[in-house]
């Protein structure tokens, strides 16, 4: 596999299914080539659930956030037009054109919530604060995004629109700021969440809303604790509501969250899954992008709900009974769940494994089949390696697992040079997806190494908390005993190996270079070097709570400068490549510049690479050509030094 074929892959965004259960709605993402230029594109697909023949419905379109109507006649979706225009369409499902419903200018809507009475669809419309003025006057904080400055935190009004006139209104001002989480089943009332306040220091707390759509009246749901709310949904009888959040919000990155029930007809509140350790979500790192996953999905009977859980490089389906607390596997298997939608019995769900962007399958009473795989043709031209899985004693002296890809058509008798990447996060993981990166170095002809160390999700709360306050300690641990391990190998070139990582993984990438020898080569990409320069991350203020509770006295910044890679720079000793991009705001350029900067001082081998107007995501979601040559400038720096 070469990087250019990241032009021919074929990436899941959405899964529907119907209101009968009978069809099934996918959106595909690919790239297209037009006039020298790529660019993402988008088709709709619907599909049978009883067959395996779908049609398109939509191709080639910038569109995204689908929704079947009330009756599942129609499809809705946005759709991105020319001059910052955007639209909310709809497409009859048995045959016919797309048709405008409500046209926005310099607006975006962000969700689709059809009401039950099949009148209008209530979203949210934000509006990007412009970004070509003569200064921002900043006295807030945050004042940034990953993506942008602000001097105000951008409104969102929340709407209704009318389906069959387009006439909006607006039901909460976008003063307010409140995001709209769901609608209730009677129609009647939209569920709300908003900050506390904009305060930097109160910014992670959470209010929940109940706003009548008819009078605009607000009502605020008292909690017994504050949480950081990531989603809120009603209950299917609309009596309540399930809330998945976190009790110290300072600690959400590294600590598990949890589901709560909080009655709306009394003030009855339950953790449901008070004694569980599992991680909810799936942060298994990648670079196919991202798929739209619920966080909560209300069954039909509206017993449980289905939560996406990661254990141990999984990303698999669990049912929560409501009632009872049960907690069981709903969705299992050595892949990733992108996306998934229920109906009565049956799961339509998405994957990605190790050898598969993603294959469509359709669960019915506990057994799943393949339905479509968008891939198909085009991973038979390949011979992908398969992980292995590797385990070694972790500095804690519990099991810290890994994989390693042996080189396509590896010949015996013959040593093969080794690149260990290292994940971000860190509080995120590696695992059964696909990863087009890593089958591209493979190729290349080296043996790919990716690991779990202390600090990754997936594992235990524990094991993710032994990394607090420990950046780059007890993980740089797990990876040297890994490759001890791996050095034994029968096939591993032991003087040949190279480290590679992003974000954390760029951090780890530094650290480890600057505190062993055991590597000839390294690639640190959108890293953090300089913490205490890293308070200018959109994230910083919220980073440096976590850390040190704040910035109070000259402890902290010594604390901050001493887990810095950028103190010990001039340890390192091997070729360093350093990656950054123009407009991350995570992990801000200067921090690529400092380290630069230090090592040419000190007459290091270093190289800079620096992508214009790309942000944290370009592995993940930047220019499709940008994207592909920061895989060739990996493959040529590896292929100088190695």
């Amino acid at each position: 596999m070469k990087p250019e074929d990241l032009y021919k892959l074929k990436f899941l965004r959405e899964i529907v299914i119907s209101p009968s259960g009978d069809f099934f709605a996918v959106r595909i993402e690919r790239i297209k080539k037009k006039k020298e230029k790529y660019s993402y594109t988008s088709d709709l697909l619907l599909c049978p659930l009883e067959k395996k023949k779908c049609r398109t419905f939509i191709r080639d379109k910038n569109f995204n956030t689908i929704r079947y109507s009330v009756d599942g006649k129609t499809i809705y979706f946005i759709e991105a037009g020319k001059e910052k225009k955007s639209f909310i369409k709809g497409i009859p499902v048995d045959g016919g054109e797309s048709f405008v419903i409500a046209e926005f200018e310099k607006k975006t809507p962000l969700h689709l919530f059809p009401s039950p009475d099949k009148r209008v669809i209530y979203t949210n419309l934000y509006e990007t604060p412009e970004q070509d003025v003569v200064c921002f006057e900043i006295e807030s904080l945050p004042y940034k995004t990953e993506n942008f400055f602000y001097k105000e935190v951008p409104l969102f009004p929340v709407v209704s629109v009318n389906i069959k006139t387009g006439r909006v209104k607006e039901i909460v001002p976008g003063e307010k700021r409140f995001g709209l989480r769901d609608v209730s089943p009677d129609g009647e009332q939209i569920l709300c969440t908003a900050p506390e306040s904009f305060d930097w220091k109160r910014f992670r707390f959470t209010n929940i809303f109940i706003v009548n759509v008819k009078s605009g009246r607000i009502k605020r749901i008292k909690l017994p604790i504050k949480l950081f709310i990531s989603q809120v949904q009603y209950t299917k009888d609309g009596r309540g509501i399930l809330i998945y959040g976190f009790e110290k919000p300072e600690e959400y990155r590294f600590k598990h969250g949890h589901i709560y029930y909080r009655s709306l007809r009394g003030s009855e509140f339950m953790k449901l899954t008070e004694g569980l350790d599992v991680y909810i979500g799936t942060p298994i790192l990648d670079d196919l992008g991202g798929s739209r996953i619920d966080l909560l999905k209300v069954s039909d009977d509206g017993e449980s709900v289905f939560l996406p859980v990661t254990e141990s490089g999984r990303g698999n389906i669990y049912r929560l009974n409501i009632k009872t607390k049960e907690f069981t596997p709903y969705i299992t298997g050595d892949f990733k769940v992108l996306a998934f939608d229920t109906n009565k019995d049956r799961c339509v769900f998405g994957a990605s494994n190790p050898i598969d962007p993603c294959t469509i399958y359709v669960q019915k009473s506990g057994k799943s089949k393949p339905v479509f795989s968008p891939n198909k043709n085009l991973l038979k031209k390949y011979d992908l390696s398969y992980p292995e899985r590797i385990t070694v004693k972790g500095s804690g002296g519990d099991t810290v697992e890994g994989w390693i890809m042996k080189p396509p058509d590896m010949k015996k008798n013959k040593k093969y040079p080794l690149l260990v990447e290292v994940h971000g996060g860190p509080h995120a993981c590696y695992g059964y997806s696909f990863f087009h990166e890593f089958h591209v170095l493979n190729a290349m002809g080296y043996a790919v190494f990716f690991s779990n160390p202390h600090g990754s999700v997936g594992y235990g709360e524990d094991f993710a908390l032994a990394l607090h306050r420990k950046w780059g300690i007890p993980d740089t641990e797990d990876i040297k005993r890994f490759v001890r391990k791996l050095k034994k190998l029968p096939y591993i070139d032991g003087e040949r190996i190279g480290l590679l990582g992003g974000s954390y993984g760029g951090f780890s990438t530094a650290w480890i270079l600057s505190h062993t020898k055991i590597f000839k080569v390294g690639v640190a990409q959108r890293g953090v070097y300089d913490e205490i320069s890293f308070l200018s991350s959109d994230m910083g203020f919220h980073f440096i709570m976590s850390f040190t509770g704040g910035i109070r006295k000259d402890e902290d910044y010594q604390y901050l400068w001493d887990m810095s890679p950028l103190k010990y720079a001039g340890n390192i000793d091997v070729p360093l490549l350093i990656i950054h991009s123009t407009m991350d705001f995570r992990a801000p350029i200067n921090q690529g510049e400092e380290l630069y900067v230090a090592m040419k001082m000190m007459d290091k081998k270093v190289k800079f690479v620096v992508f214009p107007g790309e942000t944290h995501e370009l592995s993940r979601h930047g220019r499709p050509d940008r994207r592909v040559e920061r895989l060739n400038q990996i493959i040529k720096w590896f292929e100088k030094y190695i």
